[in-house]
């Protein structure tokens, strides 16, 4: 199939399109420009197309949670695709949809372990609030320069994926699968996935999994290589692409 995988120029989504332009074309799907594809997918924004035709299919996916009254987010909604991937199962707007493992997603560069909880992503909000009552503060990596993450990220004895929002069940597929395609451990706030990754919903559950983890390495090292087999055996892009196509 002749497919135009949209791009939106943001660094949190280009993994999301490395993964999908690398897996479409494994697939035997072939990348094209807009203008003669017969499918069109867009990561979180059709914003940037000054024509849309009717004899094509377009998908939207969205890796932004939906909330409502949130107008930017609200809007992508309006563009009427036909339909929508995501990454919040409990969205019925949806298809849950998630980022799956591609060998793209490989790191090339592991550093020692010198940091014991890392966070890469954006330290504000909540993730403050949190940061400021916890024991054991995480080190806050936030680089979206893909070479420094990948050191960052290896950095880490404990990578923490934290949720933006409050009370949210959003997988964020744009940060894990980094630790799940790569053997690096991490801990989430409670969220939803089948992988068995270590979760808490509380400040001191977080401290005491954080306790724990420092304290055992080996049970650490042996979490990290169930999840990351877990992930490349049950979550493909490839796969997860065949039956949404």
């Amino acid at each position: 199939m002749k497919i135009c995988l949209f791009p939106f120029r943001s660094a949190s989504s280009r993994v999301i399109y490395n993964v999908m332009a690398n897996s479409l074309v494994d697939l035997g799907h072939t990348l094209v420009e807009h203008a003669v594809a017969e499918l069109v997918i867009a990561i979180r924004d059709f914003s940037k197309m000054t024509k849309r035709y009717s004899d094509k299919k377009y998908i939207l996916f969205q890796i932004e949670q939906y909330v409502r009254k949130a107008s930017f987010i609200d809007g992508l909604y309006q563009s009427e695709p036909d339909e929508i991937w995501g990454f919040d199962i409990d969205n019925e707007s949806e298809i849950y949809t998630p980022l799956g493992y591609h060998p793209c997603l490989q790191f090339t560069t592991f550093l020692p372990k010198d940091v014991d909880v890392g966070f890469m992503g954006w330290q504000h909000g909540r993730r403050n609030t949190w940061r400021a009552v916890v024991r054991n503060k995480w080190t806050v990596l936030n680089t979206f320069d893909d070479a420094i993450r990948e050191e960052n990220i290896t950095r880490a004895r404990i990578n923490l994926n934290i949720h933006f929002r409050e009370g949210s069940m959003f997988t964020e597929w744009g940060r894990i699968a980094y630790f799940l395609a790569n053997t690096q451990f991490f801990i989430s706030e409670t969220f939803h996935c089948s992988i068995a990754v270590p979760q808490f919903d509380s400040p001191a559950m977080y401290d005491g999994m954080v306790d724990h983890y420092l304290t055992y390495p080996e049970e650490r090292e042996q979490r990290a290589r169930e999840m990351t087999q877990s992930y490349k055996l049950d979550f493909d892009m490839r796969d997860i692409l065949k039956s949404r196509l």
